[in-house]
């Protein structure tokens, strides 16, 4: 599934993700150990004048450190990767 960067509350919600109260644009569950939240989807805006990923809009899915483009396909239904 292809989440709109610029909105992506309205479907994340629908499938039961909530925003980090501590930092917005990330998206997750409680739903880890002692109900701590897991971000699982996170949008990163572009920095104007920024080189690299700061100065483009990308994505990273299950707290990931890698950077995805924004295109990058998610499975909203997929349990969070065992570690």
């Amino acid at each position: 599934m292809l989440i709109d960067i610029n909105n992506p509350g309205e479907v994340l919600k629908s499938k039961g993700f909530r925003e980090n109260p501590n930092r917005p644009g990330s998206w997750g569950k409680y739903d880890g150990p002692n109900g701590r939240f897991r971000e699982y989807w996170r949008v990163d805006k572009a920095e104007p004048g920024k080189l690299g990923w700061r100065g483009r809009d990308h994505v990273h899915h299950y707290n990931s450190k890698q950077h995805l483009d924004p295109n990058t396909l998610f499975d909203p239904d997929a349990p969070y990767p065992v570690t």
